[in-house]
């Protein structure tokens, strides 16, 4: 799985084939367009509202709703994943 959160990194949209997964920053979703592989945007408002964590910043937002992406989809647990990434 690969994970991209910023334009400069689509160089690897060549790679991806339909089996594989990409995730996007929702606000680049214009980006992918004809993409072969299954697609699966994050928000820095994927975070619970009562979440907290000791990183500040929209950027470490966006990177625990990356990692949330990233587990649900490997199966793991939300409330695991939470409580991993506020310690």
């Amino acid at each position: 799985m690969r994970c991209v959160s910023s334009p400069r990194n689509l160089k690897f949209l060549n790679s991806h084939f339909e089996n594989d997964y990409f995730f996007i920053t929702e606000r680049n979703k214009d980006l992918v367009e004809g993409l072969k592989s299954q697609v699966i945007y994050y928000s820095s408002t994927d975070i619970p509202e009562n979440f907290h964590s000791n990183l500040i910043g929209e950027h470490n937002k966006f990177n625990m709703a990356a990692t949330l992406a990233v587990c649900k989809k490997i199966g793991i647990d939300e409330k695991n994943i939470l409580k991993t990434i506020s310690e």
